[in-house]
């Protein structure tokens, strides 16, 4: 069924609503009756809401506040909504002013109704992949709104060790990322090297390629250095780097990043391991040697082969950008704005 955007259902009088007006008792707009809890989980892919309701309603409706931001986006309840779902149908927020109901749709995501509710699942990533979002659910008829759903998505943390030659990385991820990548800060200063998060990166390690940051803090640019060591699991990468490749810092400042889905750790603070080894003990004086007996002449030392050309060094990867949106099919539009109170007086 298709409904023309920007319109609302009309007003309407039902006779309790007369009856409470005749008695002097005003009706306000947006006064909502609350649902049983409203189940919001996730994993490092997917969010997940399970939606409880009464009867049969024709709409269910999930409105997510990306930005948490109550000022931007479609103003619902205590939100501003930038993503609607819609009995299976996503959108995103088209409107000015968060008042008007207009919206884009996105995709279809996961979605089944049973008899007493509902459940939506819908990838991070086409919600722009927030740390944090709130939300609000909404069915009608009749009509039942959620209290606002805070939820926070934590990533799992990178390990980092240390010994007298080299680092060590093992950096979780979910899915089959295109890239894993270590943000290196060897001088522990933040205005100097790429700036990515809390740390400025001097060094990149993108699936297994070294890089030195050759930029002036903002643009991508990476000179190739060498490969370190690197294997890919399924759930995690592991990479060991020599610490004389990154100049033998006492410290460094790291954040790890995988993509797709993209998943950015928090920065790490890493102090290496001493690299004095042991005096080893005094070896024991030999005995006299006999002189040897007088070495015959070496034969003239073949020419060795002209060196091969190394290989052209990989550049890294352009810095991740999300692939261009696919035209959508005619989009359905979501229902009229749900009606959620009245008022007269």
């Amino acid at each position: 069924m298709h409904h023309s955007l920007n319109q609302r259902p009309p007003f309407s009088y039902r006779r309790s609503h007369a009856v409470l007006l005749a008695a002097g008792i005003c009706i306000a707009q947006g006064a909502m009756a609350q649902t049983a809890n409203t189940q919001a989980t996730y994993d490092a892919t997917n969010v997940y809401y399970r939606i409880p309701y009464s009867s049969t309603p024709q709409w269910v409706r999930v409105y997510i506040d990306a930005d948490r931001n109550a000022s931007t986006g479609y103003r619902f309840g205590t939100i501003g909504a930038s993503y609607l779902i819609e009995n299976g149908n996503l959108y995103r927020y088209t409107g000015t002013g968060g008042t008007n109901w207009s919206w884009s749709l996105v995709k279809r995501v996961g979605y089944s109704a049973g008899a007493t509710s509902a459940s939506v699942t819908v990838a991070r990533a086409d919600l722009g992949s927030p740390a944090a979002l709130d939300l609000m659910t909404n069915t009608t008829p009749p009509t039942l709104t959620s209290a606002k759903i805070t939820q926070t998505f934590t990533v799992p943390a990178p390990t980092a060790t240390s010994d007298a030659t080299n680092v060590y990385y093992t950096i979780p991820f979910s899915g089959t990322p295109s890239w894993v990548r270590v943000y290196l800060d060897t001088d522990r200063s933040a205005t100097t090297g790429y700036r990515v998060g809390t740390i400025g990166a001097s060094h990149l390690v993108e699936n297994g390629s070294l890089y030195r940051y050759a930029g002036t803090g903002t643009n991508w640019s990476w000179t190739y250095v060498k490969r370190v060591g690197y294997t890919l699991g399924t759930s995690s990468a592991s990479v060991t780097i020599a610490r004389t490749d990154l100049g033998s810092p006492a410290g460094i400042n790291l954040i790890t990043n995988t993509d797709p889905p993209t998943q950015t750790s928090a920065a790490l603070s890493q102090t290496l391991s001493s690299t004095t080894a042991p005096a080893p003990a005094p070896a024991p004086a030999p005995a006299p040697a006999p002189a040897p007996a007088p070495a015959p002449a070496p034969a003239p030392a073949p020419a060795p082969a002209p060196a091969p050309a190394p290989a052209p060094a990989p550049a890294p990867a352009p810095a991740p950008a999300p692939a261009p949106a696919p035209a959508p099919a005619p989009a359905p539009a979501p229902a009229p704005a749900p009606t959620t109170g009245y008022s007269a007086c």
